[in-house]
C-alpha cells in the first residue's frame, strides 16, 4: 500500500485557486525542505503567473482548460 502524505494545507473563503499555488508550494518547501519534483494540480491553478513562478522550480502538468465533470 502506498502512503499518502499531506505536505501543506490552507483554508480560504476565496473561490479562485490559482493565486494560492505559489504560497502552497512555499509552504510545502518549508515543511519538507524542498519543492516537489512534479506537480499535477487541476485546471483551477492554470495561469501565466503560475507558469512563470513554477518555471525552473517544479515540473508542472496543469490542464489549460477546464473539463466539465460529466465529460
Amino acid at each position: 500500500m502506498q502512503k499518502t502524505r499531506l505536505l501543506a494545507a490552507d483554508v480560504t473563503n476565496q473561490a479562485a485557486d490559482s493565486q494560492h499555488l505559489p504560497m502552497m508550494m512555499e509552504e510545502t518547501k518549508e515543511n519538507t525542505g524542498r519543492y516537489p519534483r512534479e506537480l499535477s494540480p487541476d485546471a483551477g491553478y492554470f495561469s501565466e503567473t503560475n507558469l512563470q513562478w513554477l518555471k525552473g522550480k517544479i515540473d508542472a502538468y496543469i490542464p489549460g482548460e477546464r473539463v466539465k465533470h460529466n465529460e
